[in-house]
């Protein structure tokens, strides 16, 4: 038989007494009454207390979502849900979607969920490590941010820099300086005063490096040089304008003169004048009037058995003939040319894109894209045929649907290796921009789960300003149900999960024994709650139809301690006026109230509804 050592006011008493000598107070015959009670009762139930003794307490558990009408910051929404609840939610079904759906309020702004934006995760779509990448990055100067993460600037802009010092102290290796400045300004005074701007080789290096940043974005010694001259001449002498180049829109590949003698980068296309030197050094170079796009003009040059303007030193620059408005001169944009100042090979990389899918231009660069956009995409086959091997797909469909078809269709979409195959998927694509099998997934949930589910609103997510790394639930028009991505700073209400045991209301009334009889015979008990969050799931499964409903509460007739029948213990309670009931006279089981949402004594051969939780 099962044994509890809580003492209730019940007591056995193995006093004596002769049954001439009758009670003579109220007190003393209600103890009397209480005691017989027990007795009648106890040997009634010895059956469920023996079952009880023998049953463990076997449930499980189910994920419940709690509408917080509170607006705060995604941080904040957190750290509310993990010291209230479990965590923010995490969705893994459409079923469970349209659940959160119902639970908002009307009107109310977008609530936060627990998908957050973590560390990017470029992978190929068929599985391999990424060992090449081909990035096309827009600018020409690197700064570093808290996140350790890299982004190309204008290096012009300014900003706070961190020096290296070749030294063996590594107190003294990294020193950031707060004085903003240009990188070529940041790259002379570190070298004046250290060694140089910090070349970061490795990602223990970058990790060390951020951390001295106090979390401040700040220049890093790494920097792209691609402009190359027409005639093949390295000379380093440049005369850009302030804030160029800026390869605006991706497509400024070109140089121009404007008619103060500075340097724009501009679309190669565009008919302007232009500059052709002679080969004879002794000739001027002379401006010619007609309009020709780059090319056009380089052609044209070289048909005159000259080129397009060479210009090694600021003399030169002044000797050229300033032309009204625009006009070309020798300088293109060529392959991509990222370099540390110190010289060391560009062997480890932390660059920070900015969306989640990959697509190629003609010129063999990769691009990141909404995955929602429609392109063309390569897709491979594992065949050693190398004419079959790489097939483009002009219908424009998205990222995921291009994968689809490659993998019904081939093998998957192409993932690229090395510079050798990167060069034959571009020849294959006829000028087009098209996907490639390369995609990031830095999306996790709050709670650590990995499930796959999504259901993000068109052309989400769009890191819209670069920071937004938090997910909403958008609630109104055409986007209902759908997920965007926010800034996590914005103030939002949200929801919280709980780890809770699923739990059914059994509409059938029955007497205290019968409905545990049915729950073990149906499911696996009557419910216990042992915490304020089970409390919350057993109202919202009683819901309002019944006044009470039976639990799996019961008081002991030997002690007259409450016990949960399914062994687990009463440490949280939720009785109404005057607690625990100490001595009822024939009311030894428990029920909850749907009005009061409080616990109390009832005979246990009324009939109630009742609340099972599942297996």
């Amino acid at each position: 038989m099962f044994l509890f050592l809580q003492t209730g006011s019940c007591q056995s008493s193995t006093e004596h007494r002769d049954t001439a000598a009758l009670p003579t107070s109220a007190e003393q015959r209600n103890h009397i009454h209480c005691r017989k009670e027990s007795a009648v009762m106890e040997k009634s139930s010895l059956p469920v207390l023996l079952l009880t003794g023998l049953c463990g307490a076997v449930f499980s558990l189910t994920r419940q979502h709690f509408y917080v009408g509170i607006q705060t910051s995604w941080p904040e929404a957190q750290r509310f849900c993990r010291t209230n609840f479990k965590d923010l939610s995490t969705v893994n079904s459409q079923a469970e979607l349209e659940q959160l759906m119902s639970m908002a309020e009307p009107g109310s702004l977008e609530p936060w969920i627990g998908l957050y934006r973590d560390t990017q995760e470029w992978r190929w779509a068929a599985g391999q490590e990424v060992t090449f990448c081909n990035w096309r990055r827009r600018l020409f100067c690197a700064t570093a941010g808290p996140d350790g993460l890299w982004v190309d600037g204008v290096c012009d802009d300014t900003f706070p820099f961190m020096c290296y010092t070749n030294t063996s102290d590594i107190s003294q290796r990294y020193t950031l300086v707060l004085q903003p400045m240009s990188w070529s300004a940041a790259r002379e005074y570190c070298r004046q005063n250290h060694t140089d701007l910090v070349s970061v080789q490795d990602r223990s290096e970058n990790a060390a490096v951020s951390a001295r940043a106090q979390g401040r974005v700040f220049w890093i010694g790494l920097f792209n040089e691609p402009w190359k001259w027409a005639d093949g001449a390295n000379a380093t002498y440049r005369n850009w304008y302030y804030r160029q180049p800026d390869d605006w829109a991706y497509a400024e590949r070109c140089v121009v003169m404007s008619w103060n003698g500075f340097w724009f980068d501009f679309n190669c296309s565009l008919a302007l004048t232009f500059y052709c030197c002679s080969a004879d050094p002794s000739l001027r170079c002379q401006l010619n009037s007609d309009w020709k796009t780059w090319d056009e003009a380089r052609s044209f040059c070289r048909s005159q058995n000259a080129d397009l303007a060479v210009v090694r030193s600021q003399e030169e620059n002044e000797q050229l003939q300033q032309p009204p408005y625009l006009a070309w001169i020798g300088l293109l944009h060529d392959q991509e040319n990222w370099q540390w100042v110190s010289g060391a090979d560009l062997g480890y990389s932390n660059w920070k894109t900015q969306l989640f899918c990959a697509a190629a231009n003609p010129e063999g660069y990769w691009w990141d894209f909404v995955c929602d956009l429609e392109l063309p995409f390569m897709c491979y086959t594992d065949t050693s045929d190398v004419s079959q091997r790489y097939t483009l797909v002009l219908q424009p469909m998205s990222w995921s649907a291009a994968r689809e078809h490659c993998r019904q269709n081939h093998t998957d979409l192409v993932s690229v290796q090395d510079r050798s195959e990167n060069a034959a998927v571009s020849a294959r694509a006829q000028g087009s921009v098209f996907w490639i099998g390369l995609f990031n997934e830095p999306w996790k949930w709050a709670d650590g789960a990995n499930a796959t589910y999504r259901n993000w609103r068109r052309y989400s997510p769009d890191n819209n300003d670069g920071k937004q790394k938090c997910t909403v639930l958008n609630l109104a028009g055409a986007d209902n149900g759908t997920w965007n991505d926010k800034t996590c700073s914005e103030q939002r209400p949200f929801f919280c999960q709980d780890d809770v045991r699923d739990l059914i209301l059994v509409r059938e009334n029955r007497s205290w024994e019968e409905a545990l009889d049915f729950c073990r015979s149906h499911y696996s008990d009557l419910t216990s709650i042992v915490s304020a969050k089970e409390q919350v799931a057993a109202l919202r499964a009683a819901g309002t139809q019944s006044e009470y409903v039976w639990l799996g509460l019961r008081q002991s007739l030997v002690s007259g301690a409450w016990f949960w029948v399914n062994r687990e213990p009463l440490g949280y309670e939720a009785w109404g006026q005057g607690g625990q009931p100490q001595c009822p006279l024939s009311s030894h089981c428990g029920a909850m109230s749907a009005r009061t949402q409080l616990w109390t004594d009832l005979p246990c051969d009324l009939r109630l509804s009742f609340i099972c939780y599942r297996d």
